[in-house]
């Protein structure tokens, strides 16, 4: 994956025990975004800047096992799949929506939240309904795939940083 040094990077504190059962600082590092999908790859994008991805932590199973091991924290989980059971906790970096571009609609089968940081961002109904959020606004995007949901689409007027902690079912 392409790493995406122009962007802020985002220092990862973990907790966790050691042997004696004492509380430890397990990792203590800076993490920088990476593009995980490649360029073009998909319509309404910009190819020149793309979207830049920070994993904080992912697990593979819900409930989540509180002491899970170090692959969590692997980069190379940025992608997730459609129906994996987990949770994934990451900052998103949108570039503006280019002039005329087509917004892409898509389904998680997932609950995601998410967080504006800073920017705003336009949510995209597929019946066209909008709504603008801005710095400090949350959204709870809930879509299943058996039922007749909403598809919704980010849509960003300005630079933007959102972080959002995704719960996969």
């Amino acid at each position: 994956m392409e790493q995406l040094s122009h962007l802020p990077k985002t220092r990862r504190l973990v907790t966790g025990h050691n042997r004696e059962a004492k509380a430890i600082f397990e990792f203590d590092e800076l993490l920088t975004p990476v593009n995980p999908t490649p360029k073009g790859s998909r319509p309404g994008t910009s190819t020149d800047k793309p979207v830049g991805v920070t994993l904080i932590h992912r697990t593979r199973n819900y409930p989540v096992k509180i002491q899970g091991g170090k692959e969590e924290l692997a980069v190379e989980n940025v992608r997730r799949g459609q129906g994996e059971k987990g949770i994934v906790c990451q900052i998103v970096d949108i570039p503006p929506t280019p002039e005329g571009a087509t917004p892409y609609l898509h389904r998680n089968e997932s609950l995601d939240y998410g967080v504006v940081i800073k920017g705003s961002l336009q949510l995209l109904l597929d019946d066209g309904l909008i709504e603008t959020l801005r710095e400090g606004d949350v959204y709870i995007q809930k879509w299943v795939a058996l039922a007749n949901s909403a598809l919704a689409q980010l849509n960003v007027e300005q630079e933007l940083m959102l972080t959002l902690l995704t719960l996969l079912f």
